[in-house]
């Protein structure tokens, strides 16, 4: 069940844009994966670090106006897929 806190339209658009950077960069099982990362972003726990932070950083990406290499937007989309509000380790994990 997706956060309240993230639109669906924004669920929708990352999931499209997720398959097409998957497709570009040839990785294969993109579903499998988009579900992981949409299900760690969606905890009800997290008011900052969700979808709608991903997809904040992928439009700074895209305002830039530059090509970028493929890896930074996979940064972009795992960068706190790791993310226990309790913990104090977030960033080493």
């Amino acid at each position: 069940m997706p956060d309240k806190l993230v639109d669906p339209k924004v669920i929708d658009a990352l999931n499209k844009r997720w398959t097409v950077f998957c497709k570009k960069i040839g990785a294969k099982d993109s579903d499998i994966v988009w579900e992981w990362i949409k299900s760690a972003y969606i905890e009800p726990t997290r008011f900052y670090h969700n979808l709608n932070h991903i997809n904040h950083c992928l439009r700074e990406l895209d305002a830039t106006g530059e090509a970028s290499p493929p890896e930074v937007e996979l940064s972009i989309w795992l960068h706190d897929i790791v993310y226990d509000t309790a913990a104090s380790n977030n960033e080493e994990e």
